[in-house]
């Protein structure tokens, strides 16, 4: 849908915000009509609530499917509790390093109604999410030993292929770098940039354009980070995510969260609060938590290995896409896998 909207230019720190009316697209599922990638909400207890989520079906070329299967049947869902004594100590991870972190970013703001999501405009398989809570004691997808920070900010990326839709539905298709947010009598200069712009996002369908923002002030000044192997934790719930969760927060003001707080559901004031857009954090499925923090690095003993031996207990499956429908056509058994002939792991031994 093309706005028409008044141009309207705010200069802060040399950013401009603008109207701007060029189509853009944001993820959706290719396995189902347009129709069913806009009921879904974030509210539990209500009509397309979390719990719902991947319990629906519907007739696609007059075959029932079952929308969105992996939100329901995944077992590498996203996102997760992380508990810090659990997390494995890896000395083969490296210090991260983010080619292009100083460029100055062309980007769109936009409330596609569950979220509020950037894409820049010079790359179709990158694309920005931020998540915040109705209160300051909640508000990120993420929890660290069961507390939930004021929120986070997730880049998602997908260099191996042509577009943001196509990246989510491969297996390893998009890394996702996750920062959260802390709340602060500071503002980060390039994030205040993008809640005001949130300003002008009132209304689901709303878009504007902002220059001059450095992904490199969106970033904590820190090496260390958390990894783990998950999924969208939206709709529909691909497990095609390798998640990178930093080790240090940025910061965020109260006024900028109220700021956002404004931002509304649908195209109508009376319409619901994007706040509180999170996803219940989702069960491990023993999967390990890598991190390069080593917390004894004076003890000899503290490394250990990360080798893995694992069998796993698997269904074929009659549909090899990470996010497409679940059918199992073979009774389970033990064998040894190639991971991206993609099944479901019942069972691993790490």
């Amino acid at each position: 849908m093309k706005l028409s909207l008044m141009v309207i230019v705010l200069y802060l720190d040399q950013i401009t915000v603008k109207a701007y009316q060029r189509e853009i697209s944001s993820w959706t599922s290719e396995l189902f009509p347009e129709e069913y990638n806009t009921w879904w909400s974030y509210k539990s207890g209500e009509l397309g609530g979390p719990e719902t989520w991947g319990t629906k079906s519907t007739y696609v070329n007059h075959q029932k499917k079952t929308l969105w299967p992996f939100c329901q049947q995944g077992r590498q869902q996203s996102p997760i509790d992380i508990q810090t004594e659990r997390l494995v100590y890896d000395h083969s991870l490296k210090s991260m390093i983010i080619s292009g972190r100083d460029e100055q970013l062309e980007l769109i703001v936009e409330n596609v109604g569950q979220d509020l999501q950037l894409s820049v405009l010079s790359d179709d398989v990158f694309s920005m999410r931020i998540k915040f809570g109705s209160v300051s004691s909640r508000g990120s997808d993420h929890r660290i030993d069961g507390r939930s920070l004021p929120g986070e900010i997730y880049a998602f990326n997908g260099e191996l292929y042509g577009n943001y839709s196509q990246a989510a539905v491969q297996p390893h298709g998009l890394v996702a770098i996750s920062v959260f947010l802390r709340l602060s009598n500071t503002s980060n200069k390039d994030l205040l940039g993008v809640v005001a712009a949130s300003e002008k996002t009132v209304f689901k369908g709303q878009r504007f354009q902002l220059k001059g923002l450095e992904f490199r002030s969106l970033l904590p000044v820190t090496q260390e980070y958390m990894t783990y192997e998950g999924s969208l934790p939206f709709p529909g719930c691909c497990e095609s995510v390798t998640w990178i969760i930093l080790n240090y927060p940025i910061s965020i003001s109260e006024i900028e969260l109220k700021t956002l707080r404004r931002l509304r559901i649908a195209q109508t004031l009376w319409s619901g609060s994007m706040a509180d857009n999170f996803r219940p954090v989702q069960s491990l499925n023993n999967r390990s938590i890598r991190t390069n923090i080593n917390f004894s690095s004076n003890n000899n003993n503290a490394e250990c290995t990360v080798k893995k031996q694992i069998s796993y207990m698997v269904y074929f499956l009659s549909y090899g896409r990470p996010c497409g429908p679940v059918r199992a056509i073979r009774r389970p058994l033990w064998m040894q896998l190639n991971l991206r002939q993609l099944v479901i792991i019942l069972n691993a031994h790490q």
